[in-house]
């Protein structure tokens, strides 16, 4: 499997890539779900195999993160998005009434 350069721009990524200035975070998908993809096409279902910090990795200069999904046929996707916006996604995440019932029924278990 070919490595994916950390560098922005050998990536392709720089300003190619739009950087988004926002991302839709749902605390509870069973309350909320995303009803407005039911009739997008989807390329198949993943797994986030792989996360990283790039720095710099923004137009900007500013960190993003990278993460690698593993499709179930076996294909890779590169999704990208600000580390700005991913630190306030998981704060908000990690304060919903579903992570805190999970850490009191599992305490630190991550698994």
């Amino acid at each position: 499997m070919a490595e994916i350069p950390h560098d922005a721009k050998a990536r392709g990524m720089g300003p190619d890539l739009p950087t988004p200035s926002s991302l839709d975070v749902r605390p509870n998908m069973e309350l909320d779900p995303w009803t407005d993809l039911r009739t997008v096409p989807f390329a198949g279902q993943g797994t986030v195999e792989r996360i990283g910090l790039l720095p710099g990795g923004t137009t900007g200069g500013r960190p993003s993160i990278a993460m690698i999904i593993r499709l179930a046929d076996g294909r890779h996707v590169l999704a990208e998005t600000t580390w700005a916006l991913m630190e306030t996604a998981v704060r908000a995440l990690a304060a919903s009434p579903v992570a805190e019932l999970d850490r009191l029924e599992h305490g630190g278990d991550h698994g």
